[in-house]
Parts: structure tokens; sequence; C-alpha cells
């Protein structure tokens, strides 16, 4: 691709995109980049409240007993994660 003329001022340009001042994405480009940066931020959420629920499961699961073993297995999670999970919070016992 022959590089773009801008505006007289004698700079070339390999990118349409591309303006004498440096790189400048039109406004819409930068629209969208601000759109999909904000859905990220919100599926971050998202997932930071479900892990927290699940977190909340686990423990509750190790506190009524049931073996780390099983969680492992169930989760994926390594024996180390579940145990700092464990720690995070007070275990929820069995009929308290």
């Amino acid at each position: 691709m022959a590089p773009t003329r801008v505006g007289g001022l004698g700079s070339e340009c390999r990118y349409p995109m591309q303006t004498a001042v440096g790189l400048q994405l039109y406004p819409s480009l930068m629209d969208q980049v601000d759109k999909a940066l904000a859905e990220h931020r919100r599926a971050e959420q998202r997932l930071q409240a479900t892990r927290d629920t699940l977190h909340e499961a686990i423990r509750a699961a190790l506190g009524h007993g049931e073996k780390q073993v099983e969680l492992v297995r169930r989760t994926g999670y390594s024996r180390e994660y579940i145990r700092r999970i464990a720690r995070e919070m007070p275990l929820v016992k069995h009929g308290a």
C-alpha cells in the first residue's frame, strides 16, 4: 500500500487512519473501544460475583464435612487453592 499524503504537510502515513500528528483513530472506533472495555469490565464483575458464590458453596461443603479431594475433583481446583478458599472466611458449620 502506497503512503498517503496528509494535508500538504509533507508527512507520509503508512496507514489511512494515521495523521500527521500521530496515531489517532476515528472517534467512532474509539467509541467501539470504550463500549468493548465497558462490556469487558461488566463481565469481570459478573465473574467475580459467580466466583464469590462458588467459594461460599465450597466453604459450606467443607463445613458440612465434604472431603477436599471431592471438591478438587468436581472443581478442577488444586488442593492448595481449595485450602486458600477455606481460609478466606470462616467455614459454615453444620447446624450453625
